[in-house]
């Protein structure tokens, strides 16, 4: 199912070199919580443990830029409060974190159709990115409900094939 505009079926190939996502090392002070993040943050004692056992955050987390050198994170939460565990511990080999960033998209300022769709597309991507976590029950039925309103919210935009 596509649900994202220009996202389609699975890609073959990374088309990071195309400018899509680029993978960069960033600063988990640098990394901005979204505020749509709804999953539990449990066991991060134990996930800072395996960063360090493994020698750093071993998946990428995904990120859209906000500007002044701050990035809005969309998945990865966990990761970088573990980091920043790691960090305030004094261990600053886990200061900077992999995020893929998301090209920020076509400038939007002043069109507040646009700013909303960026928006809905954000919060979509939080949580199609967020499939292959641990979840307890409440998450899913979050997942399922926050999805379920913003593809309609999404409907006002474009046209979504398939049913809800």
């Amino acid at each position: 199912m596509s649900l994202q505009k220009g996202r389609g079926q699975v890609q073959t190939r990374s088309r990071a070199g195309e400018g899509r996502a680029v993978l960069k090392y960033i600063d988990v002070e640098d990394l901005v919580p979204s505020e749509d993040n709804f999953y539990s943050m449990s066991d991060i004692d134990e996930l800072a443990g395996l960063i360090e056992l493994s020698g750093g955050v071993k998946q990428p987390g995904l990120v859209v830029p906000l500007g002044g050198g701050k990035y809005k994170l969309l998945s990865g939460h966990r990761r970088r409060l573990a980091s920043l565990q790691l960090v305030r511990q004094g261990k600053e080999d886990y200061r900077k974190m992999p995020c893929m960033v998301e090209g920020a998209g076509p400038d939007v300022e002043g069109d507040d159709g646009a700013k909303e769709l960026r928006a809905i597309d954000e919060a979509i991507l939080l949580i199609t990115t967020n499939s292959q976590r641990e979840k307890t029950d409440w998450d899913k039925v979050q997942e399922v409900v926050r999805l379920r309103a913003l593809l309609d919210r999404k409907r006002q935009f474009e046209k979504i094939s398939g049913q809800t």
